[in-house]
């Protein structure tokens, strides 16, 4: 009779995403896209108005990206891509819900609302989606290192193979 634990998968917990370059490429993404609404809103014909309203829905909507940053419990290593995802799913409804109140209720000018909401929104959730890749890839590469047949342990991790050397150090 044979143990099935050799044929199981290797479930060990997923190291946690690093915060601190994900929000450095975040917030430095949520200032370059508020700074293109602006632009794009301004050479649509936007006045005042219209400025101060496309500057304050992309920076409520950009700064979304915080919620991958809670962590656990309410953010696991194991569902941080999916925290992304939520925090994009919930810009876009802002985004889209605000372009109907300001259009509508407010009666801002439609082509420079919805041009500077969108384009600066587009910019923030590709500045998001690539940090996100980003950091996923390297933990999955560092997971990948770590997990060589070879008996190397990452060279991140301190361990056996840092220095460059086999487990028995030759």
């Amino acid at each position: 009779m044979t143990s099935r634990t050799n044929s199981t998968p290797n479930l060990e917990p997923l190291a946690p995403i690093p915060g601190r370059p994900f929000a450095l490429v975040c917030g430095l993404g949520l200032l370059i896209s508020v700074g293109v609404g602006l632009l794009v809103a301004s050479g649509a014909g936007g006045d005042e108005r219209v400025l101060l309203a496309v500057g304050g829905v992309l920076a409520f909507g950009g700064a979304l990206f915080v919620l991958p940053l809670l962590g656990p419990p309410v953010i696991t290593p194991e569902r941080w891509g999916l925290g992304v995802m939520l925090a994009s799913m919930l810009r876009t409804g802002v985004a889209l819900g605000a372009m109907l109140l300001l259009i509508e209720v407010q009666g801002l000018p439609k082509r420079s609302t919805t041009m500077g909401i969108l384009f600066g929104t587009f910019v923030m959730m590709g500045v998001e989606a690539v940090a996100a890749v980003w950091l996923l890839t390297v933990r999955d590469r560092l997971r990948a290192v770590a997990r060589k047949p070879d008996g190397l342990a990452s060279p991140f991790a301190g361990g056996p193979g840092a220095t460059g050397q086999g487990v028995g150090g030759s």
